[in-house]
């Protein structure tokens, strides 16, 4: 099976120029990398970067902003970047004017910072960027807090990387959700916000619970 990466010699390019600023652990997660196992077509790509805050060494250039502005653009002397503490995403994630994520994620304690930026060009076909910066390694963050299967996926700028529970839920048709300390409220958020933009999006894949929540929690 032959899987092609879309933008990927731009994605490659961002990742380089992080890597090269001392965030080596950068991948790009989720959908970018699902929905081109599955040949769909990507609107956004996310870029999961550990915090330099977080980092046992703290590389030079520290400040986020300058960091996605540089990954980005190249540059850092003008704000092109849209900016939300991860504190307040939730209620970002929640306003109706903008569009759930379809990979389960559990925003609100784990991530810090979040950046969006657009490349010039066309609306009709600009590609929307989110960096994302995490308190744990990027690797780490997408096996803990991305809550159904079929979106543990990445690419760490060498291969994509397709995780047991990816494969588990793409070779079975099955949108699994799991995590095995979710609250109440996330499996909640999950249940109304998530769930249903992957199931337009995989009306052929069927919906269950990891074996372990289903004593706690109901998809009814």
């Amino acid at each position: 099976m032959s899987i092609k990466l879309e933008n990927k010699y731009r994605i490659d390019q961002i990742l380089g120029t992080l890597s090269k600023l001392g965030y080596r652990s950068s991948i790009v997660a989720g959908g970018v990398v699902r929905d081109a196992y599955f040949n769909l077509p990507i609107n956004d790509i996310d870029i999961y970067i550990q915090h330099p805050n977080f980092m046992d060494n703290k590389p030079a250039t520290a400040h986020c902003h300058d960091v996605g502005m540089l990954a980005v653009f190249g540059r850092s002397d003008v704000n092109l970047l849209d900016h939300m503490h991860g504190e307040f995403f939730n209620h970002l994630f929640t306003n109706k004017t903008t569009k759930p994520s379809h990979s389960g994620v559990n925003h609100q304690n784990d991530i810090v910072e979040i950046f969006s930026a657009y490349e010039p060009g066309p609306s009709y076909n600009r590609i929307e960027y989110q960096l994302i910066f995490t308190k744990d390694k990027p690797v780490n963050f997408v096996n803990d807090n991305f809550h159904i299967g079929l979106s543990k996926a990445y690419y760490d700028g060498q291969r994509m990387r397709f995780t047991h529970d990816f494969m588990h839920d793409a070779d079975n048709k099955l949108l699994t959700v799991m995590g095995k300390n979710m609250t109440r409220s996330q499996f909640e958020r999950i249940k109304t916000h998530y769930l249903p933009k992957m199931r337009q999006k995989f009306p052929d894949h069927d919906v269950k619970l990891a074996p372990y929540l289903q004593r706690s929690y109901s998809l009814a």
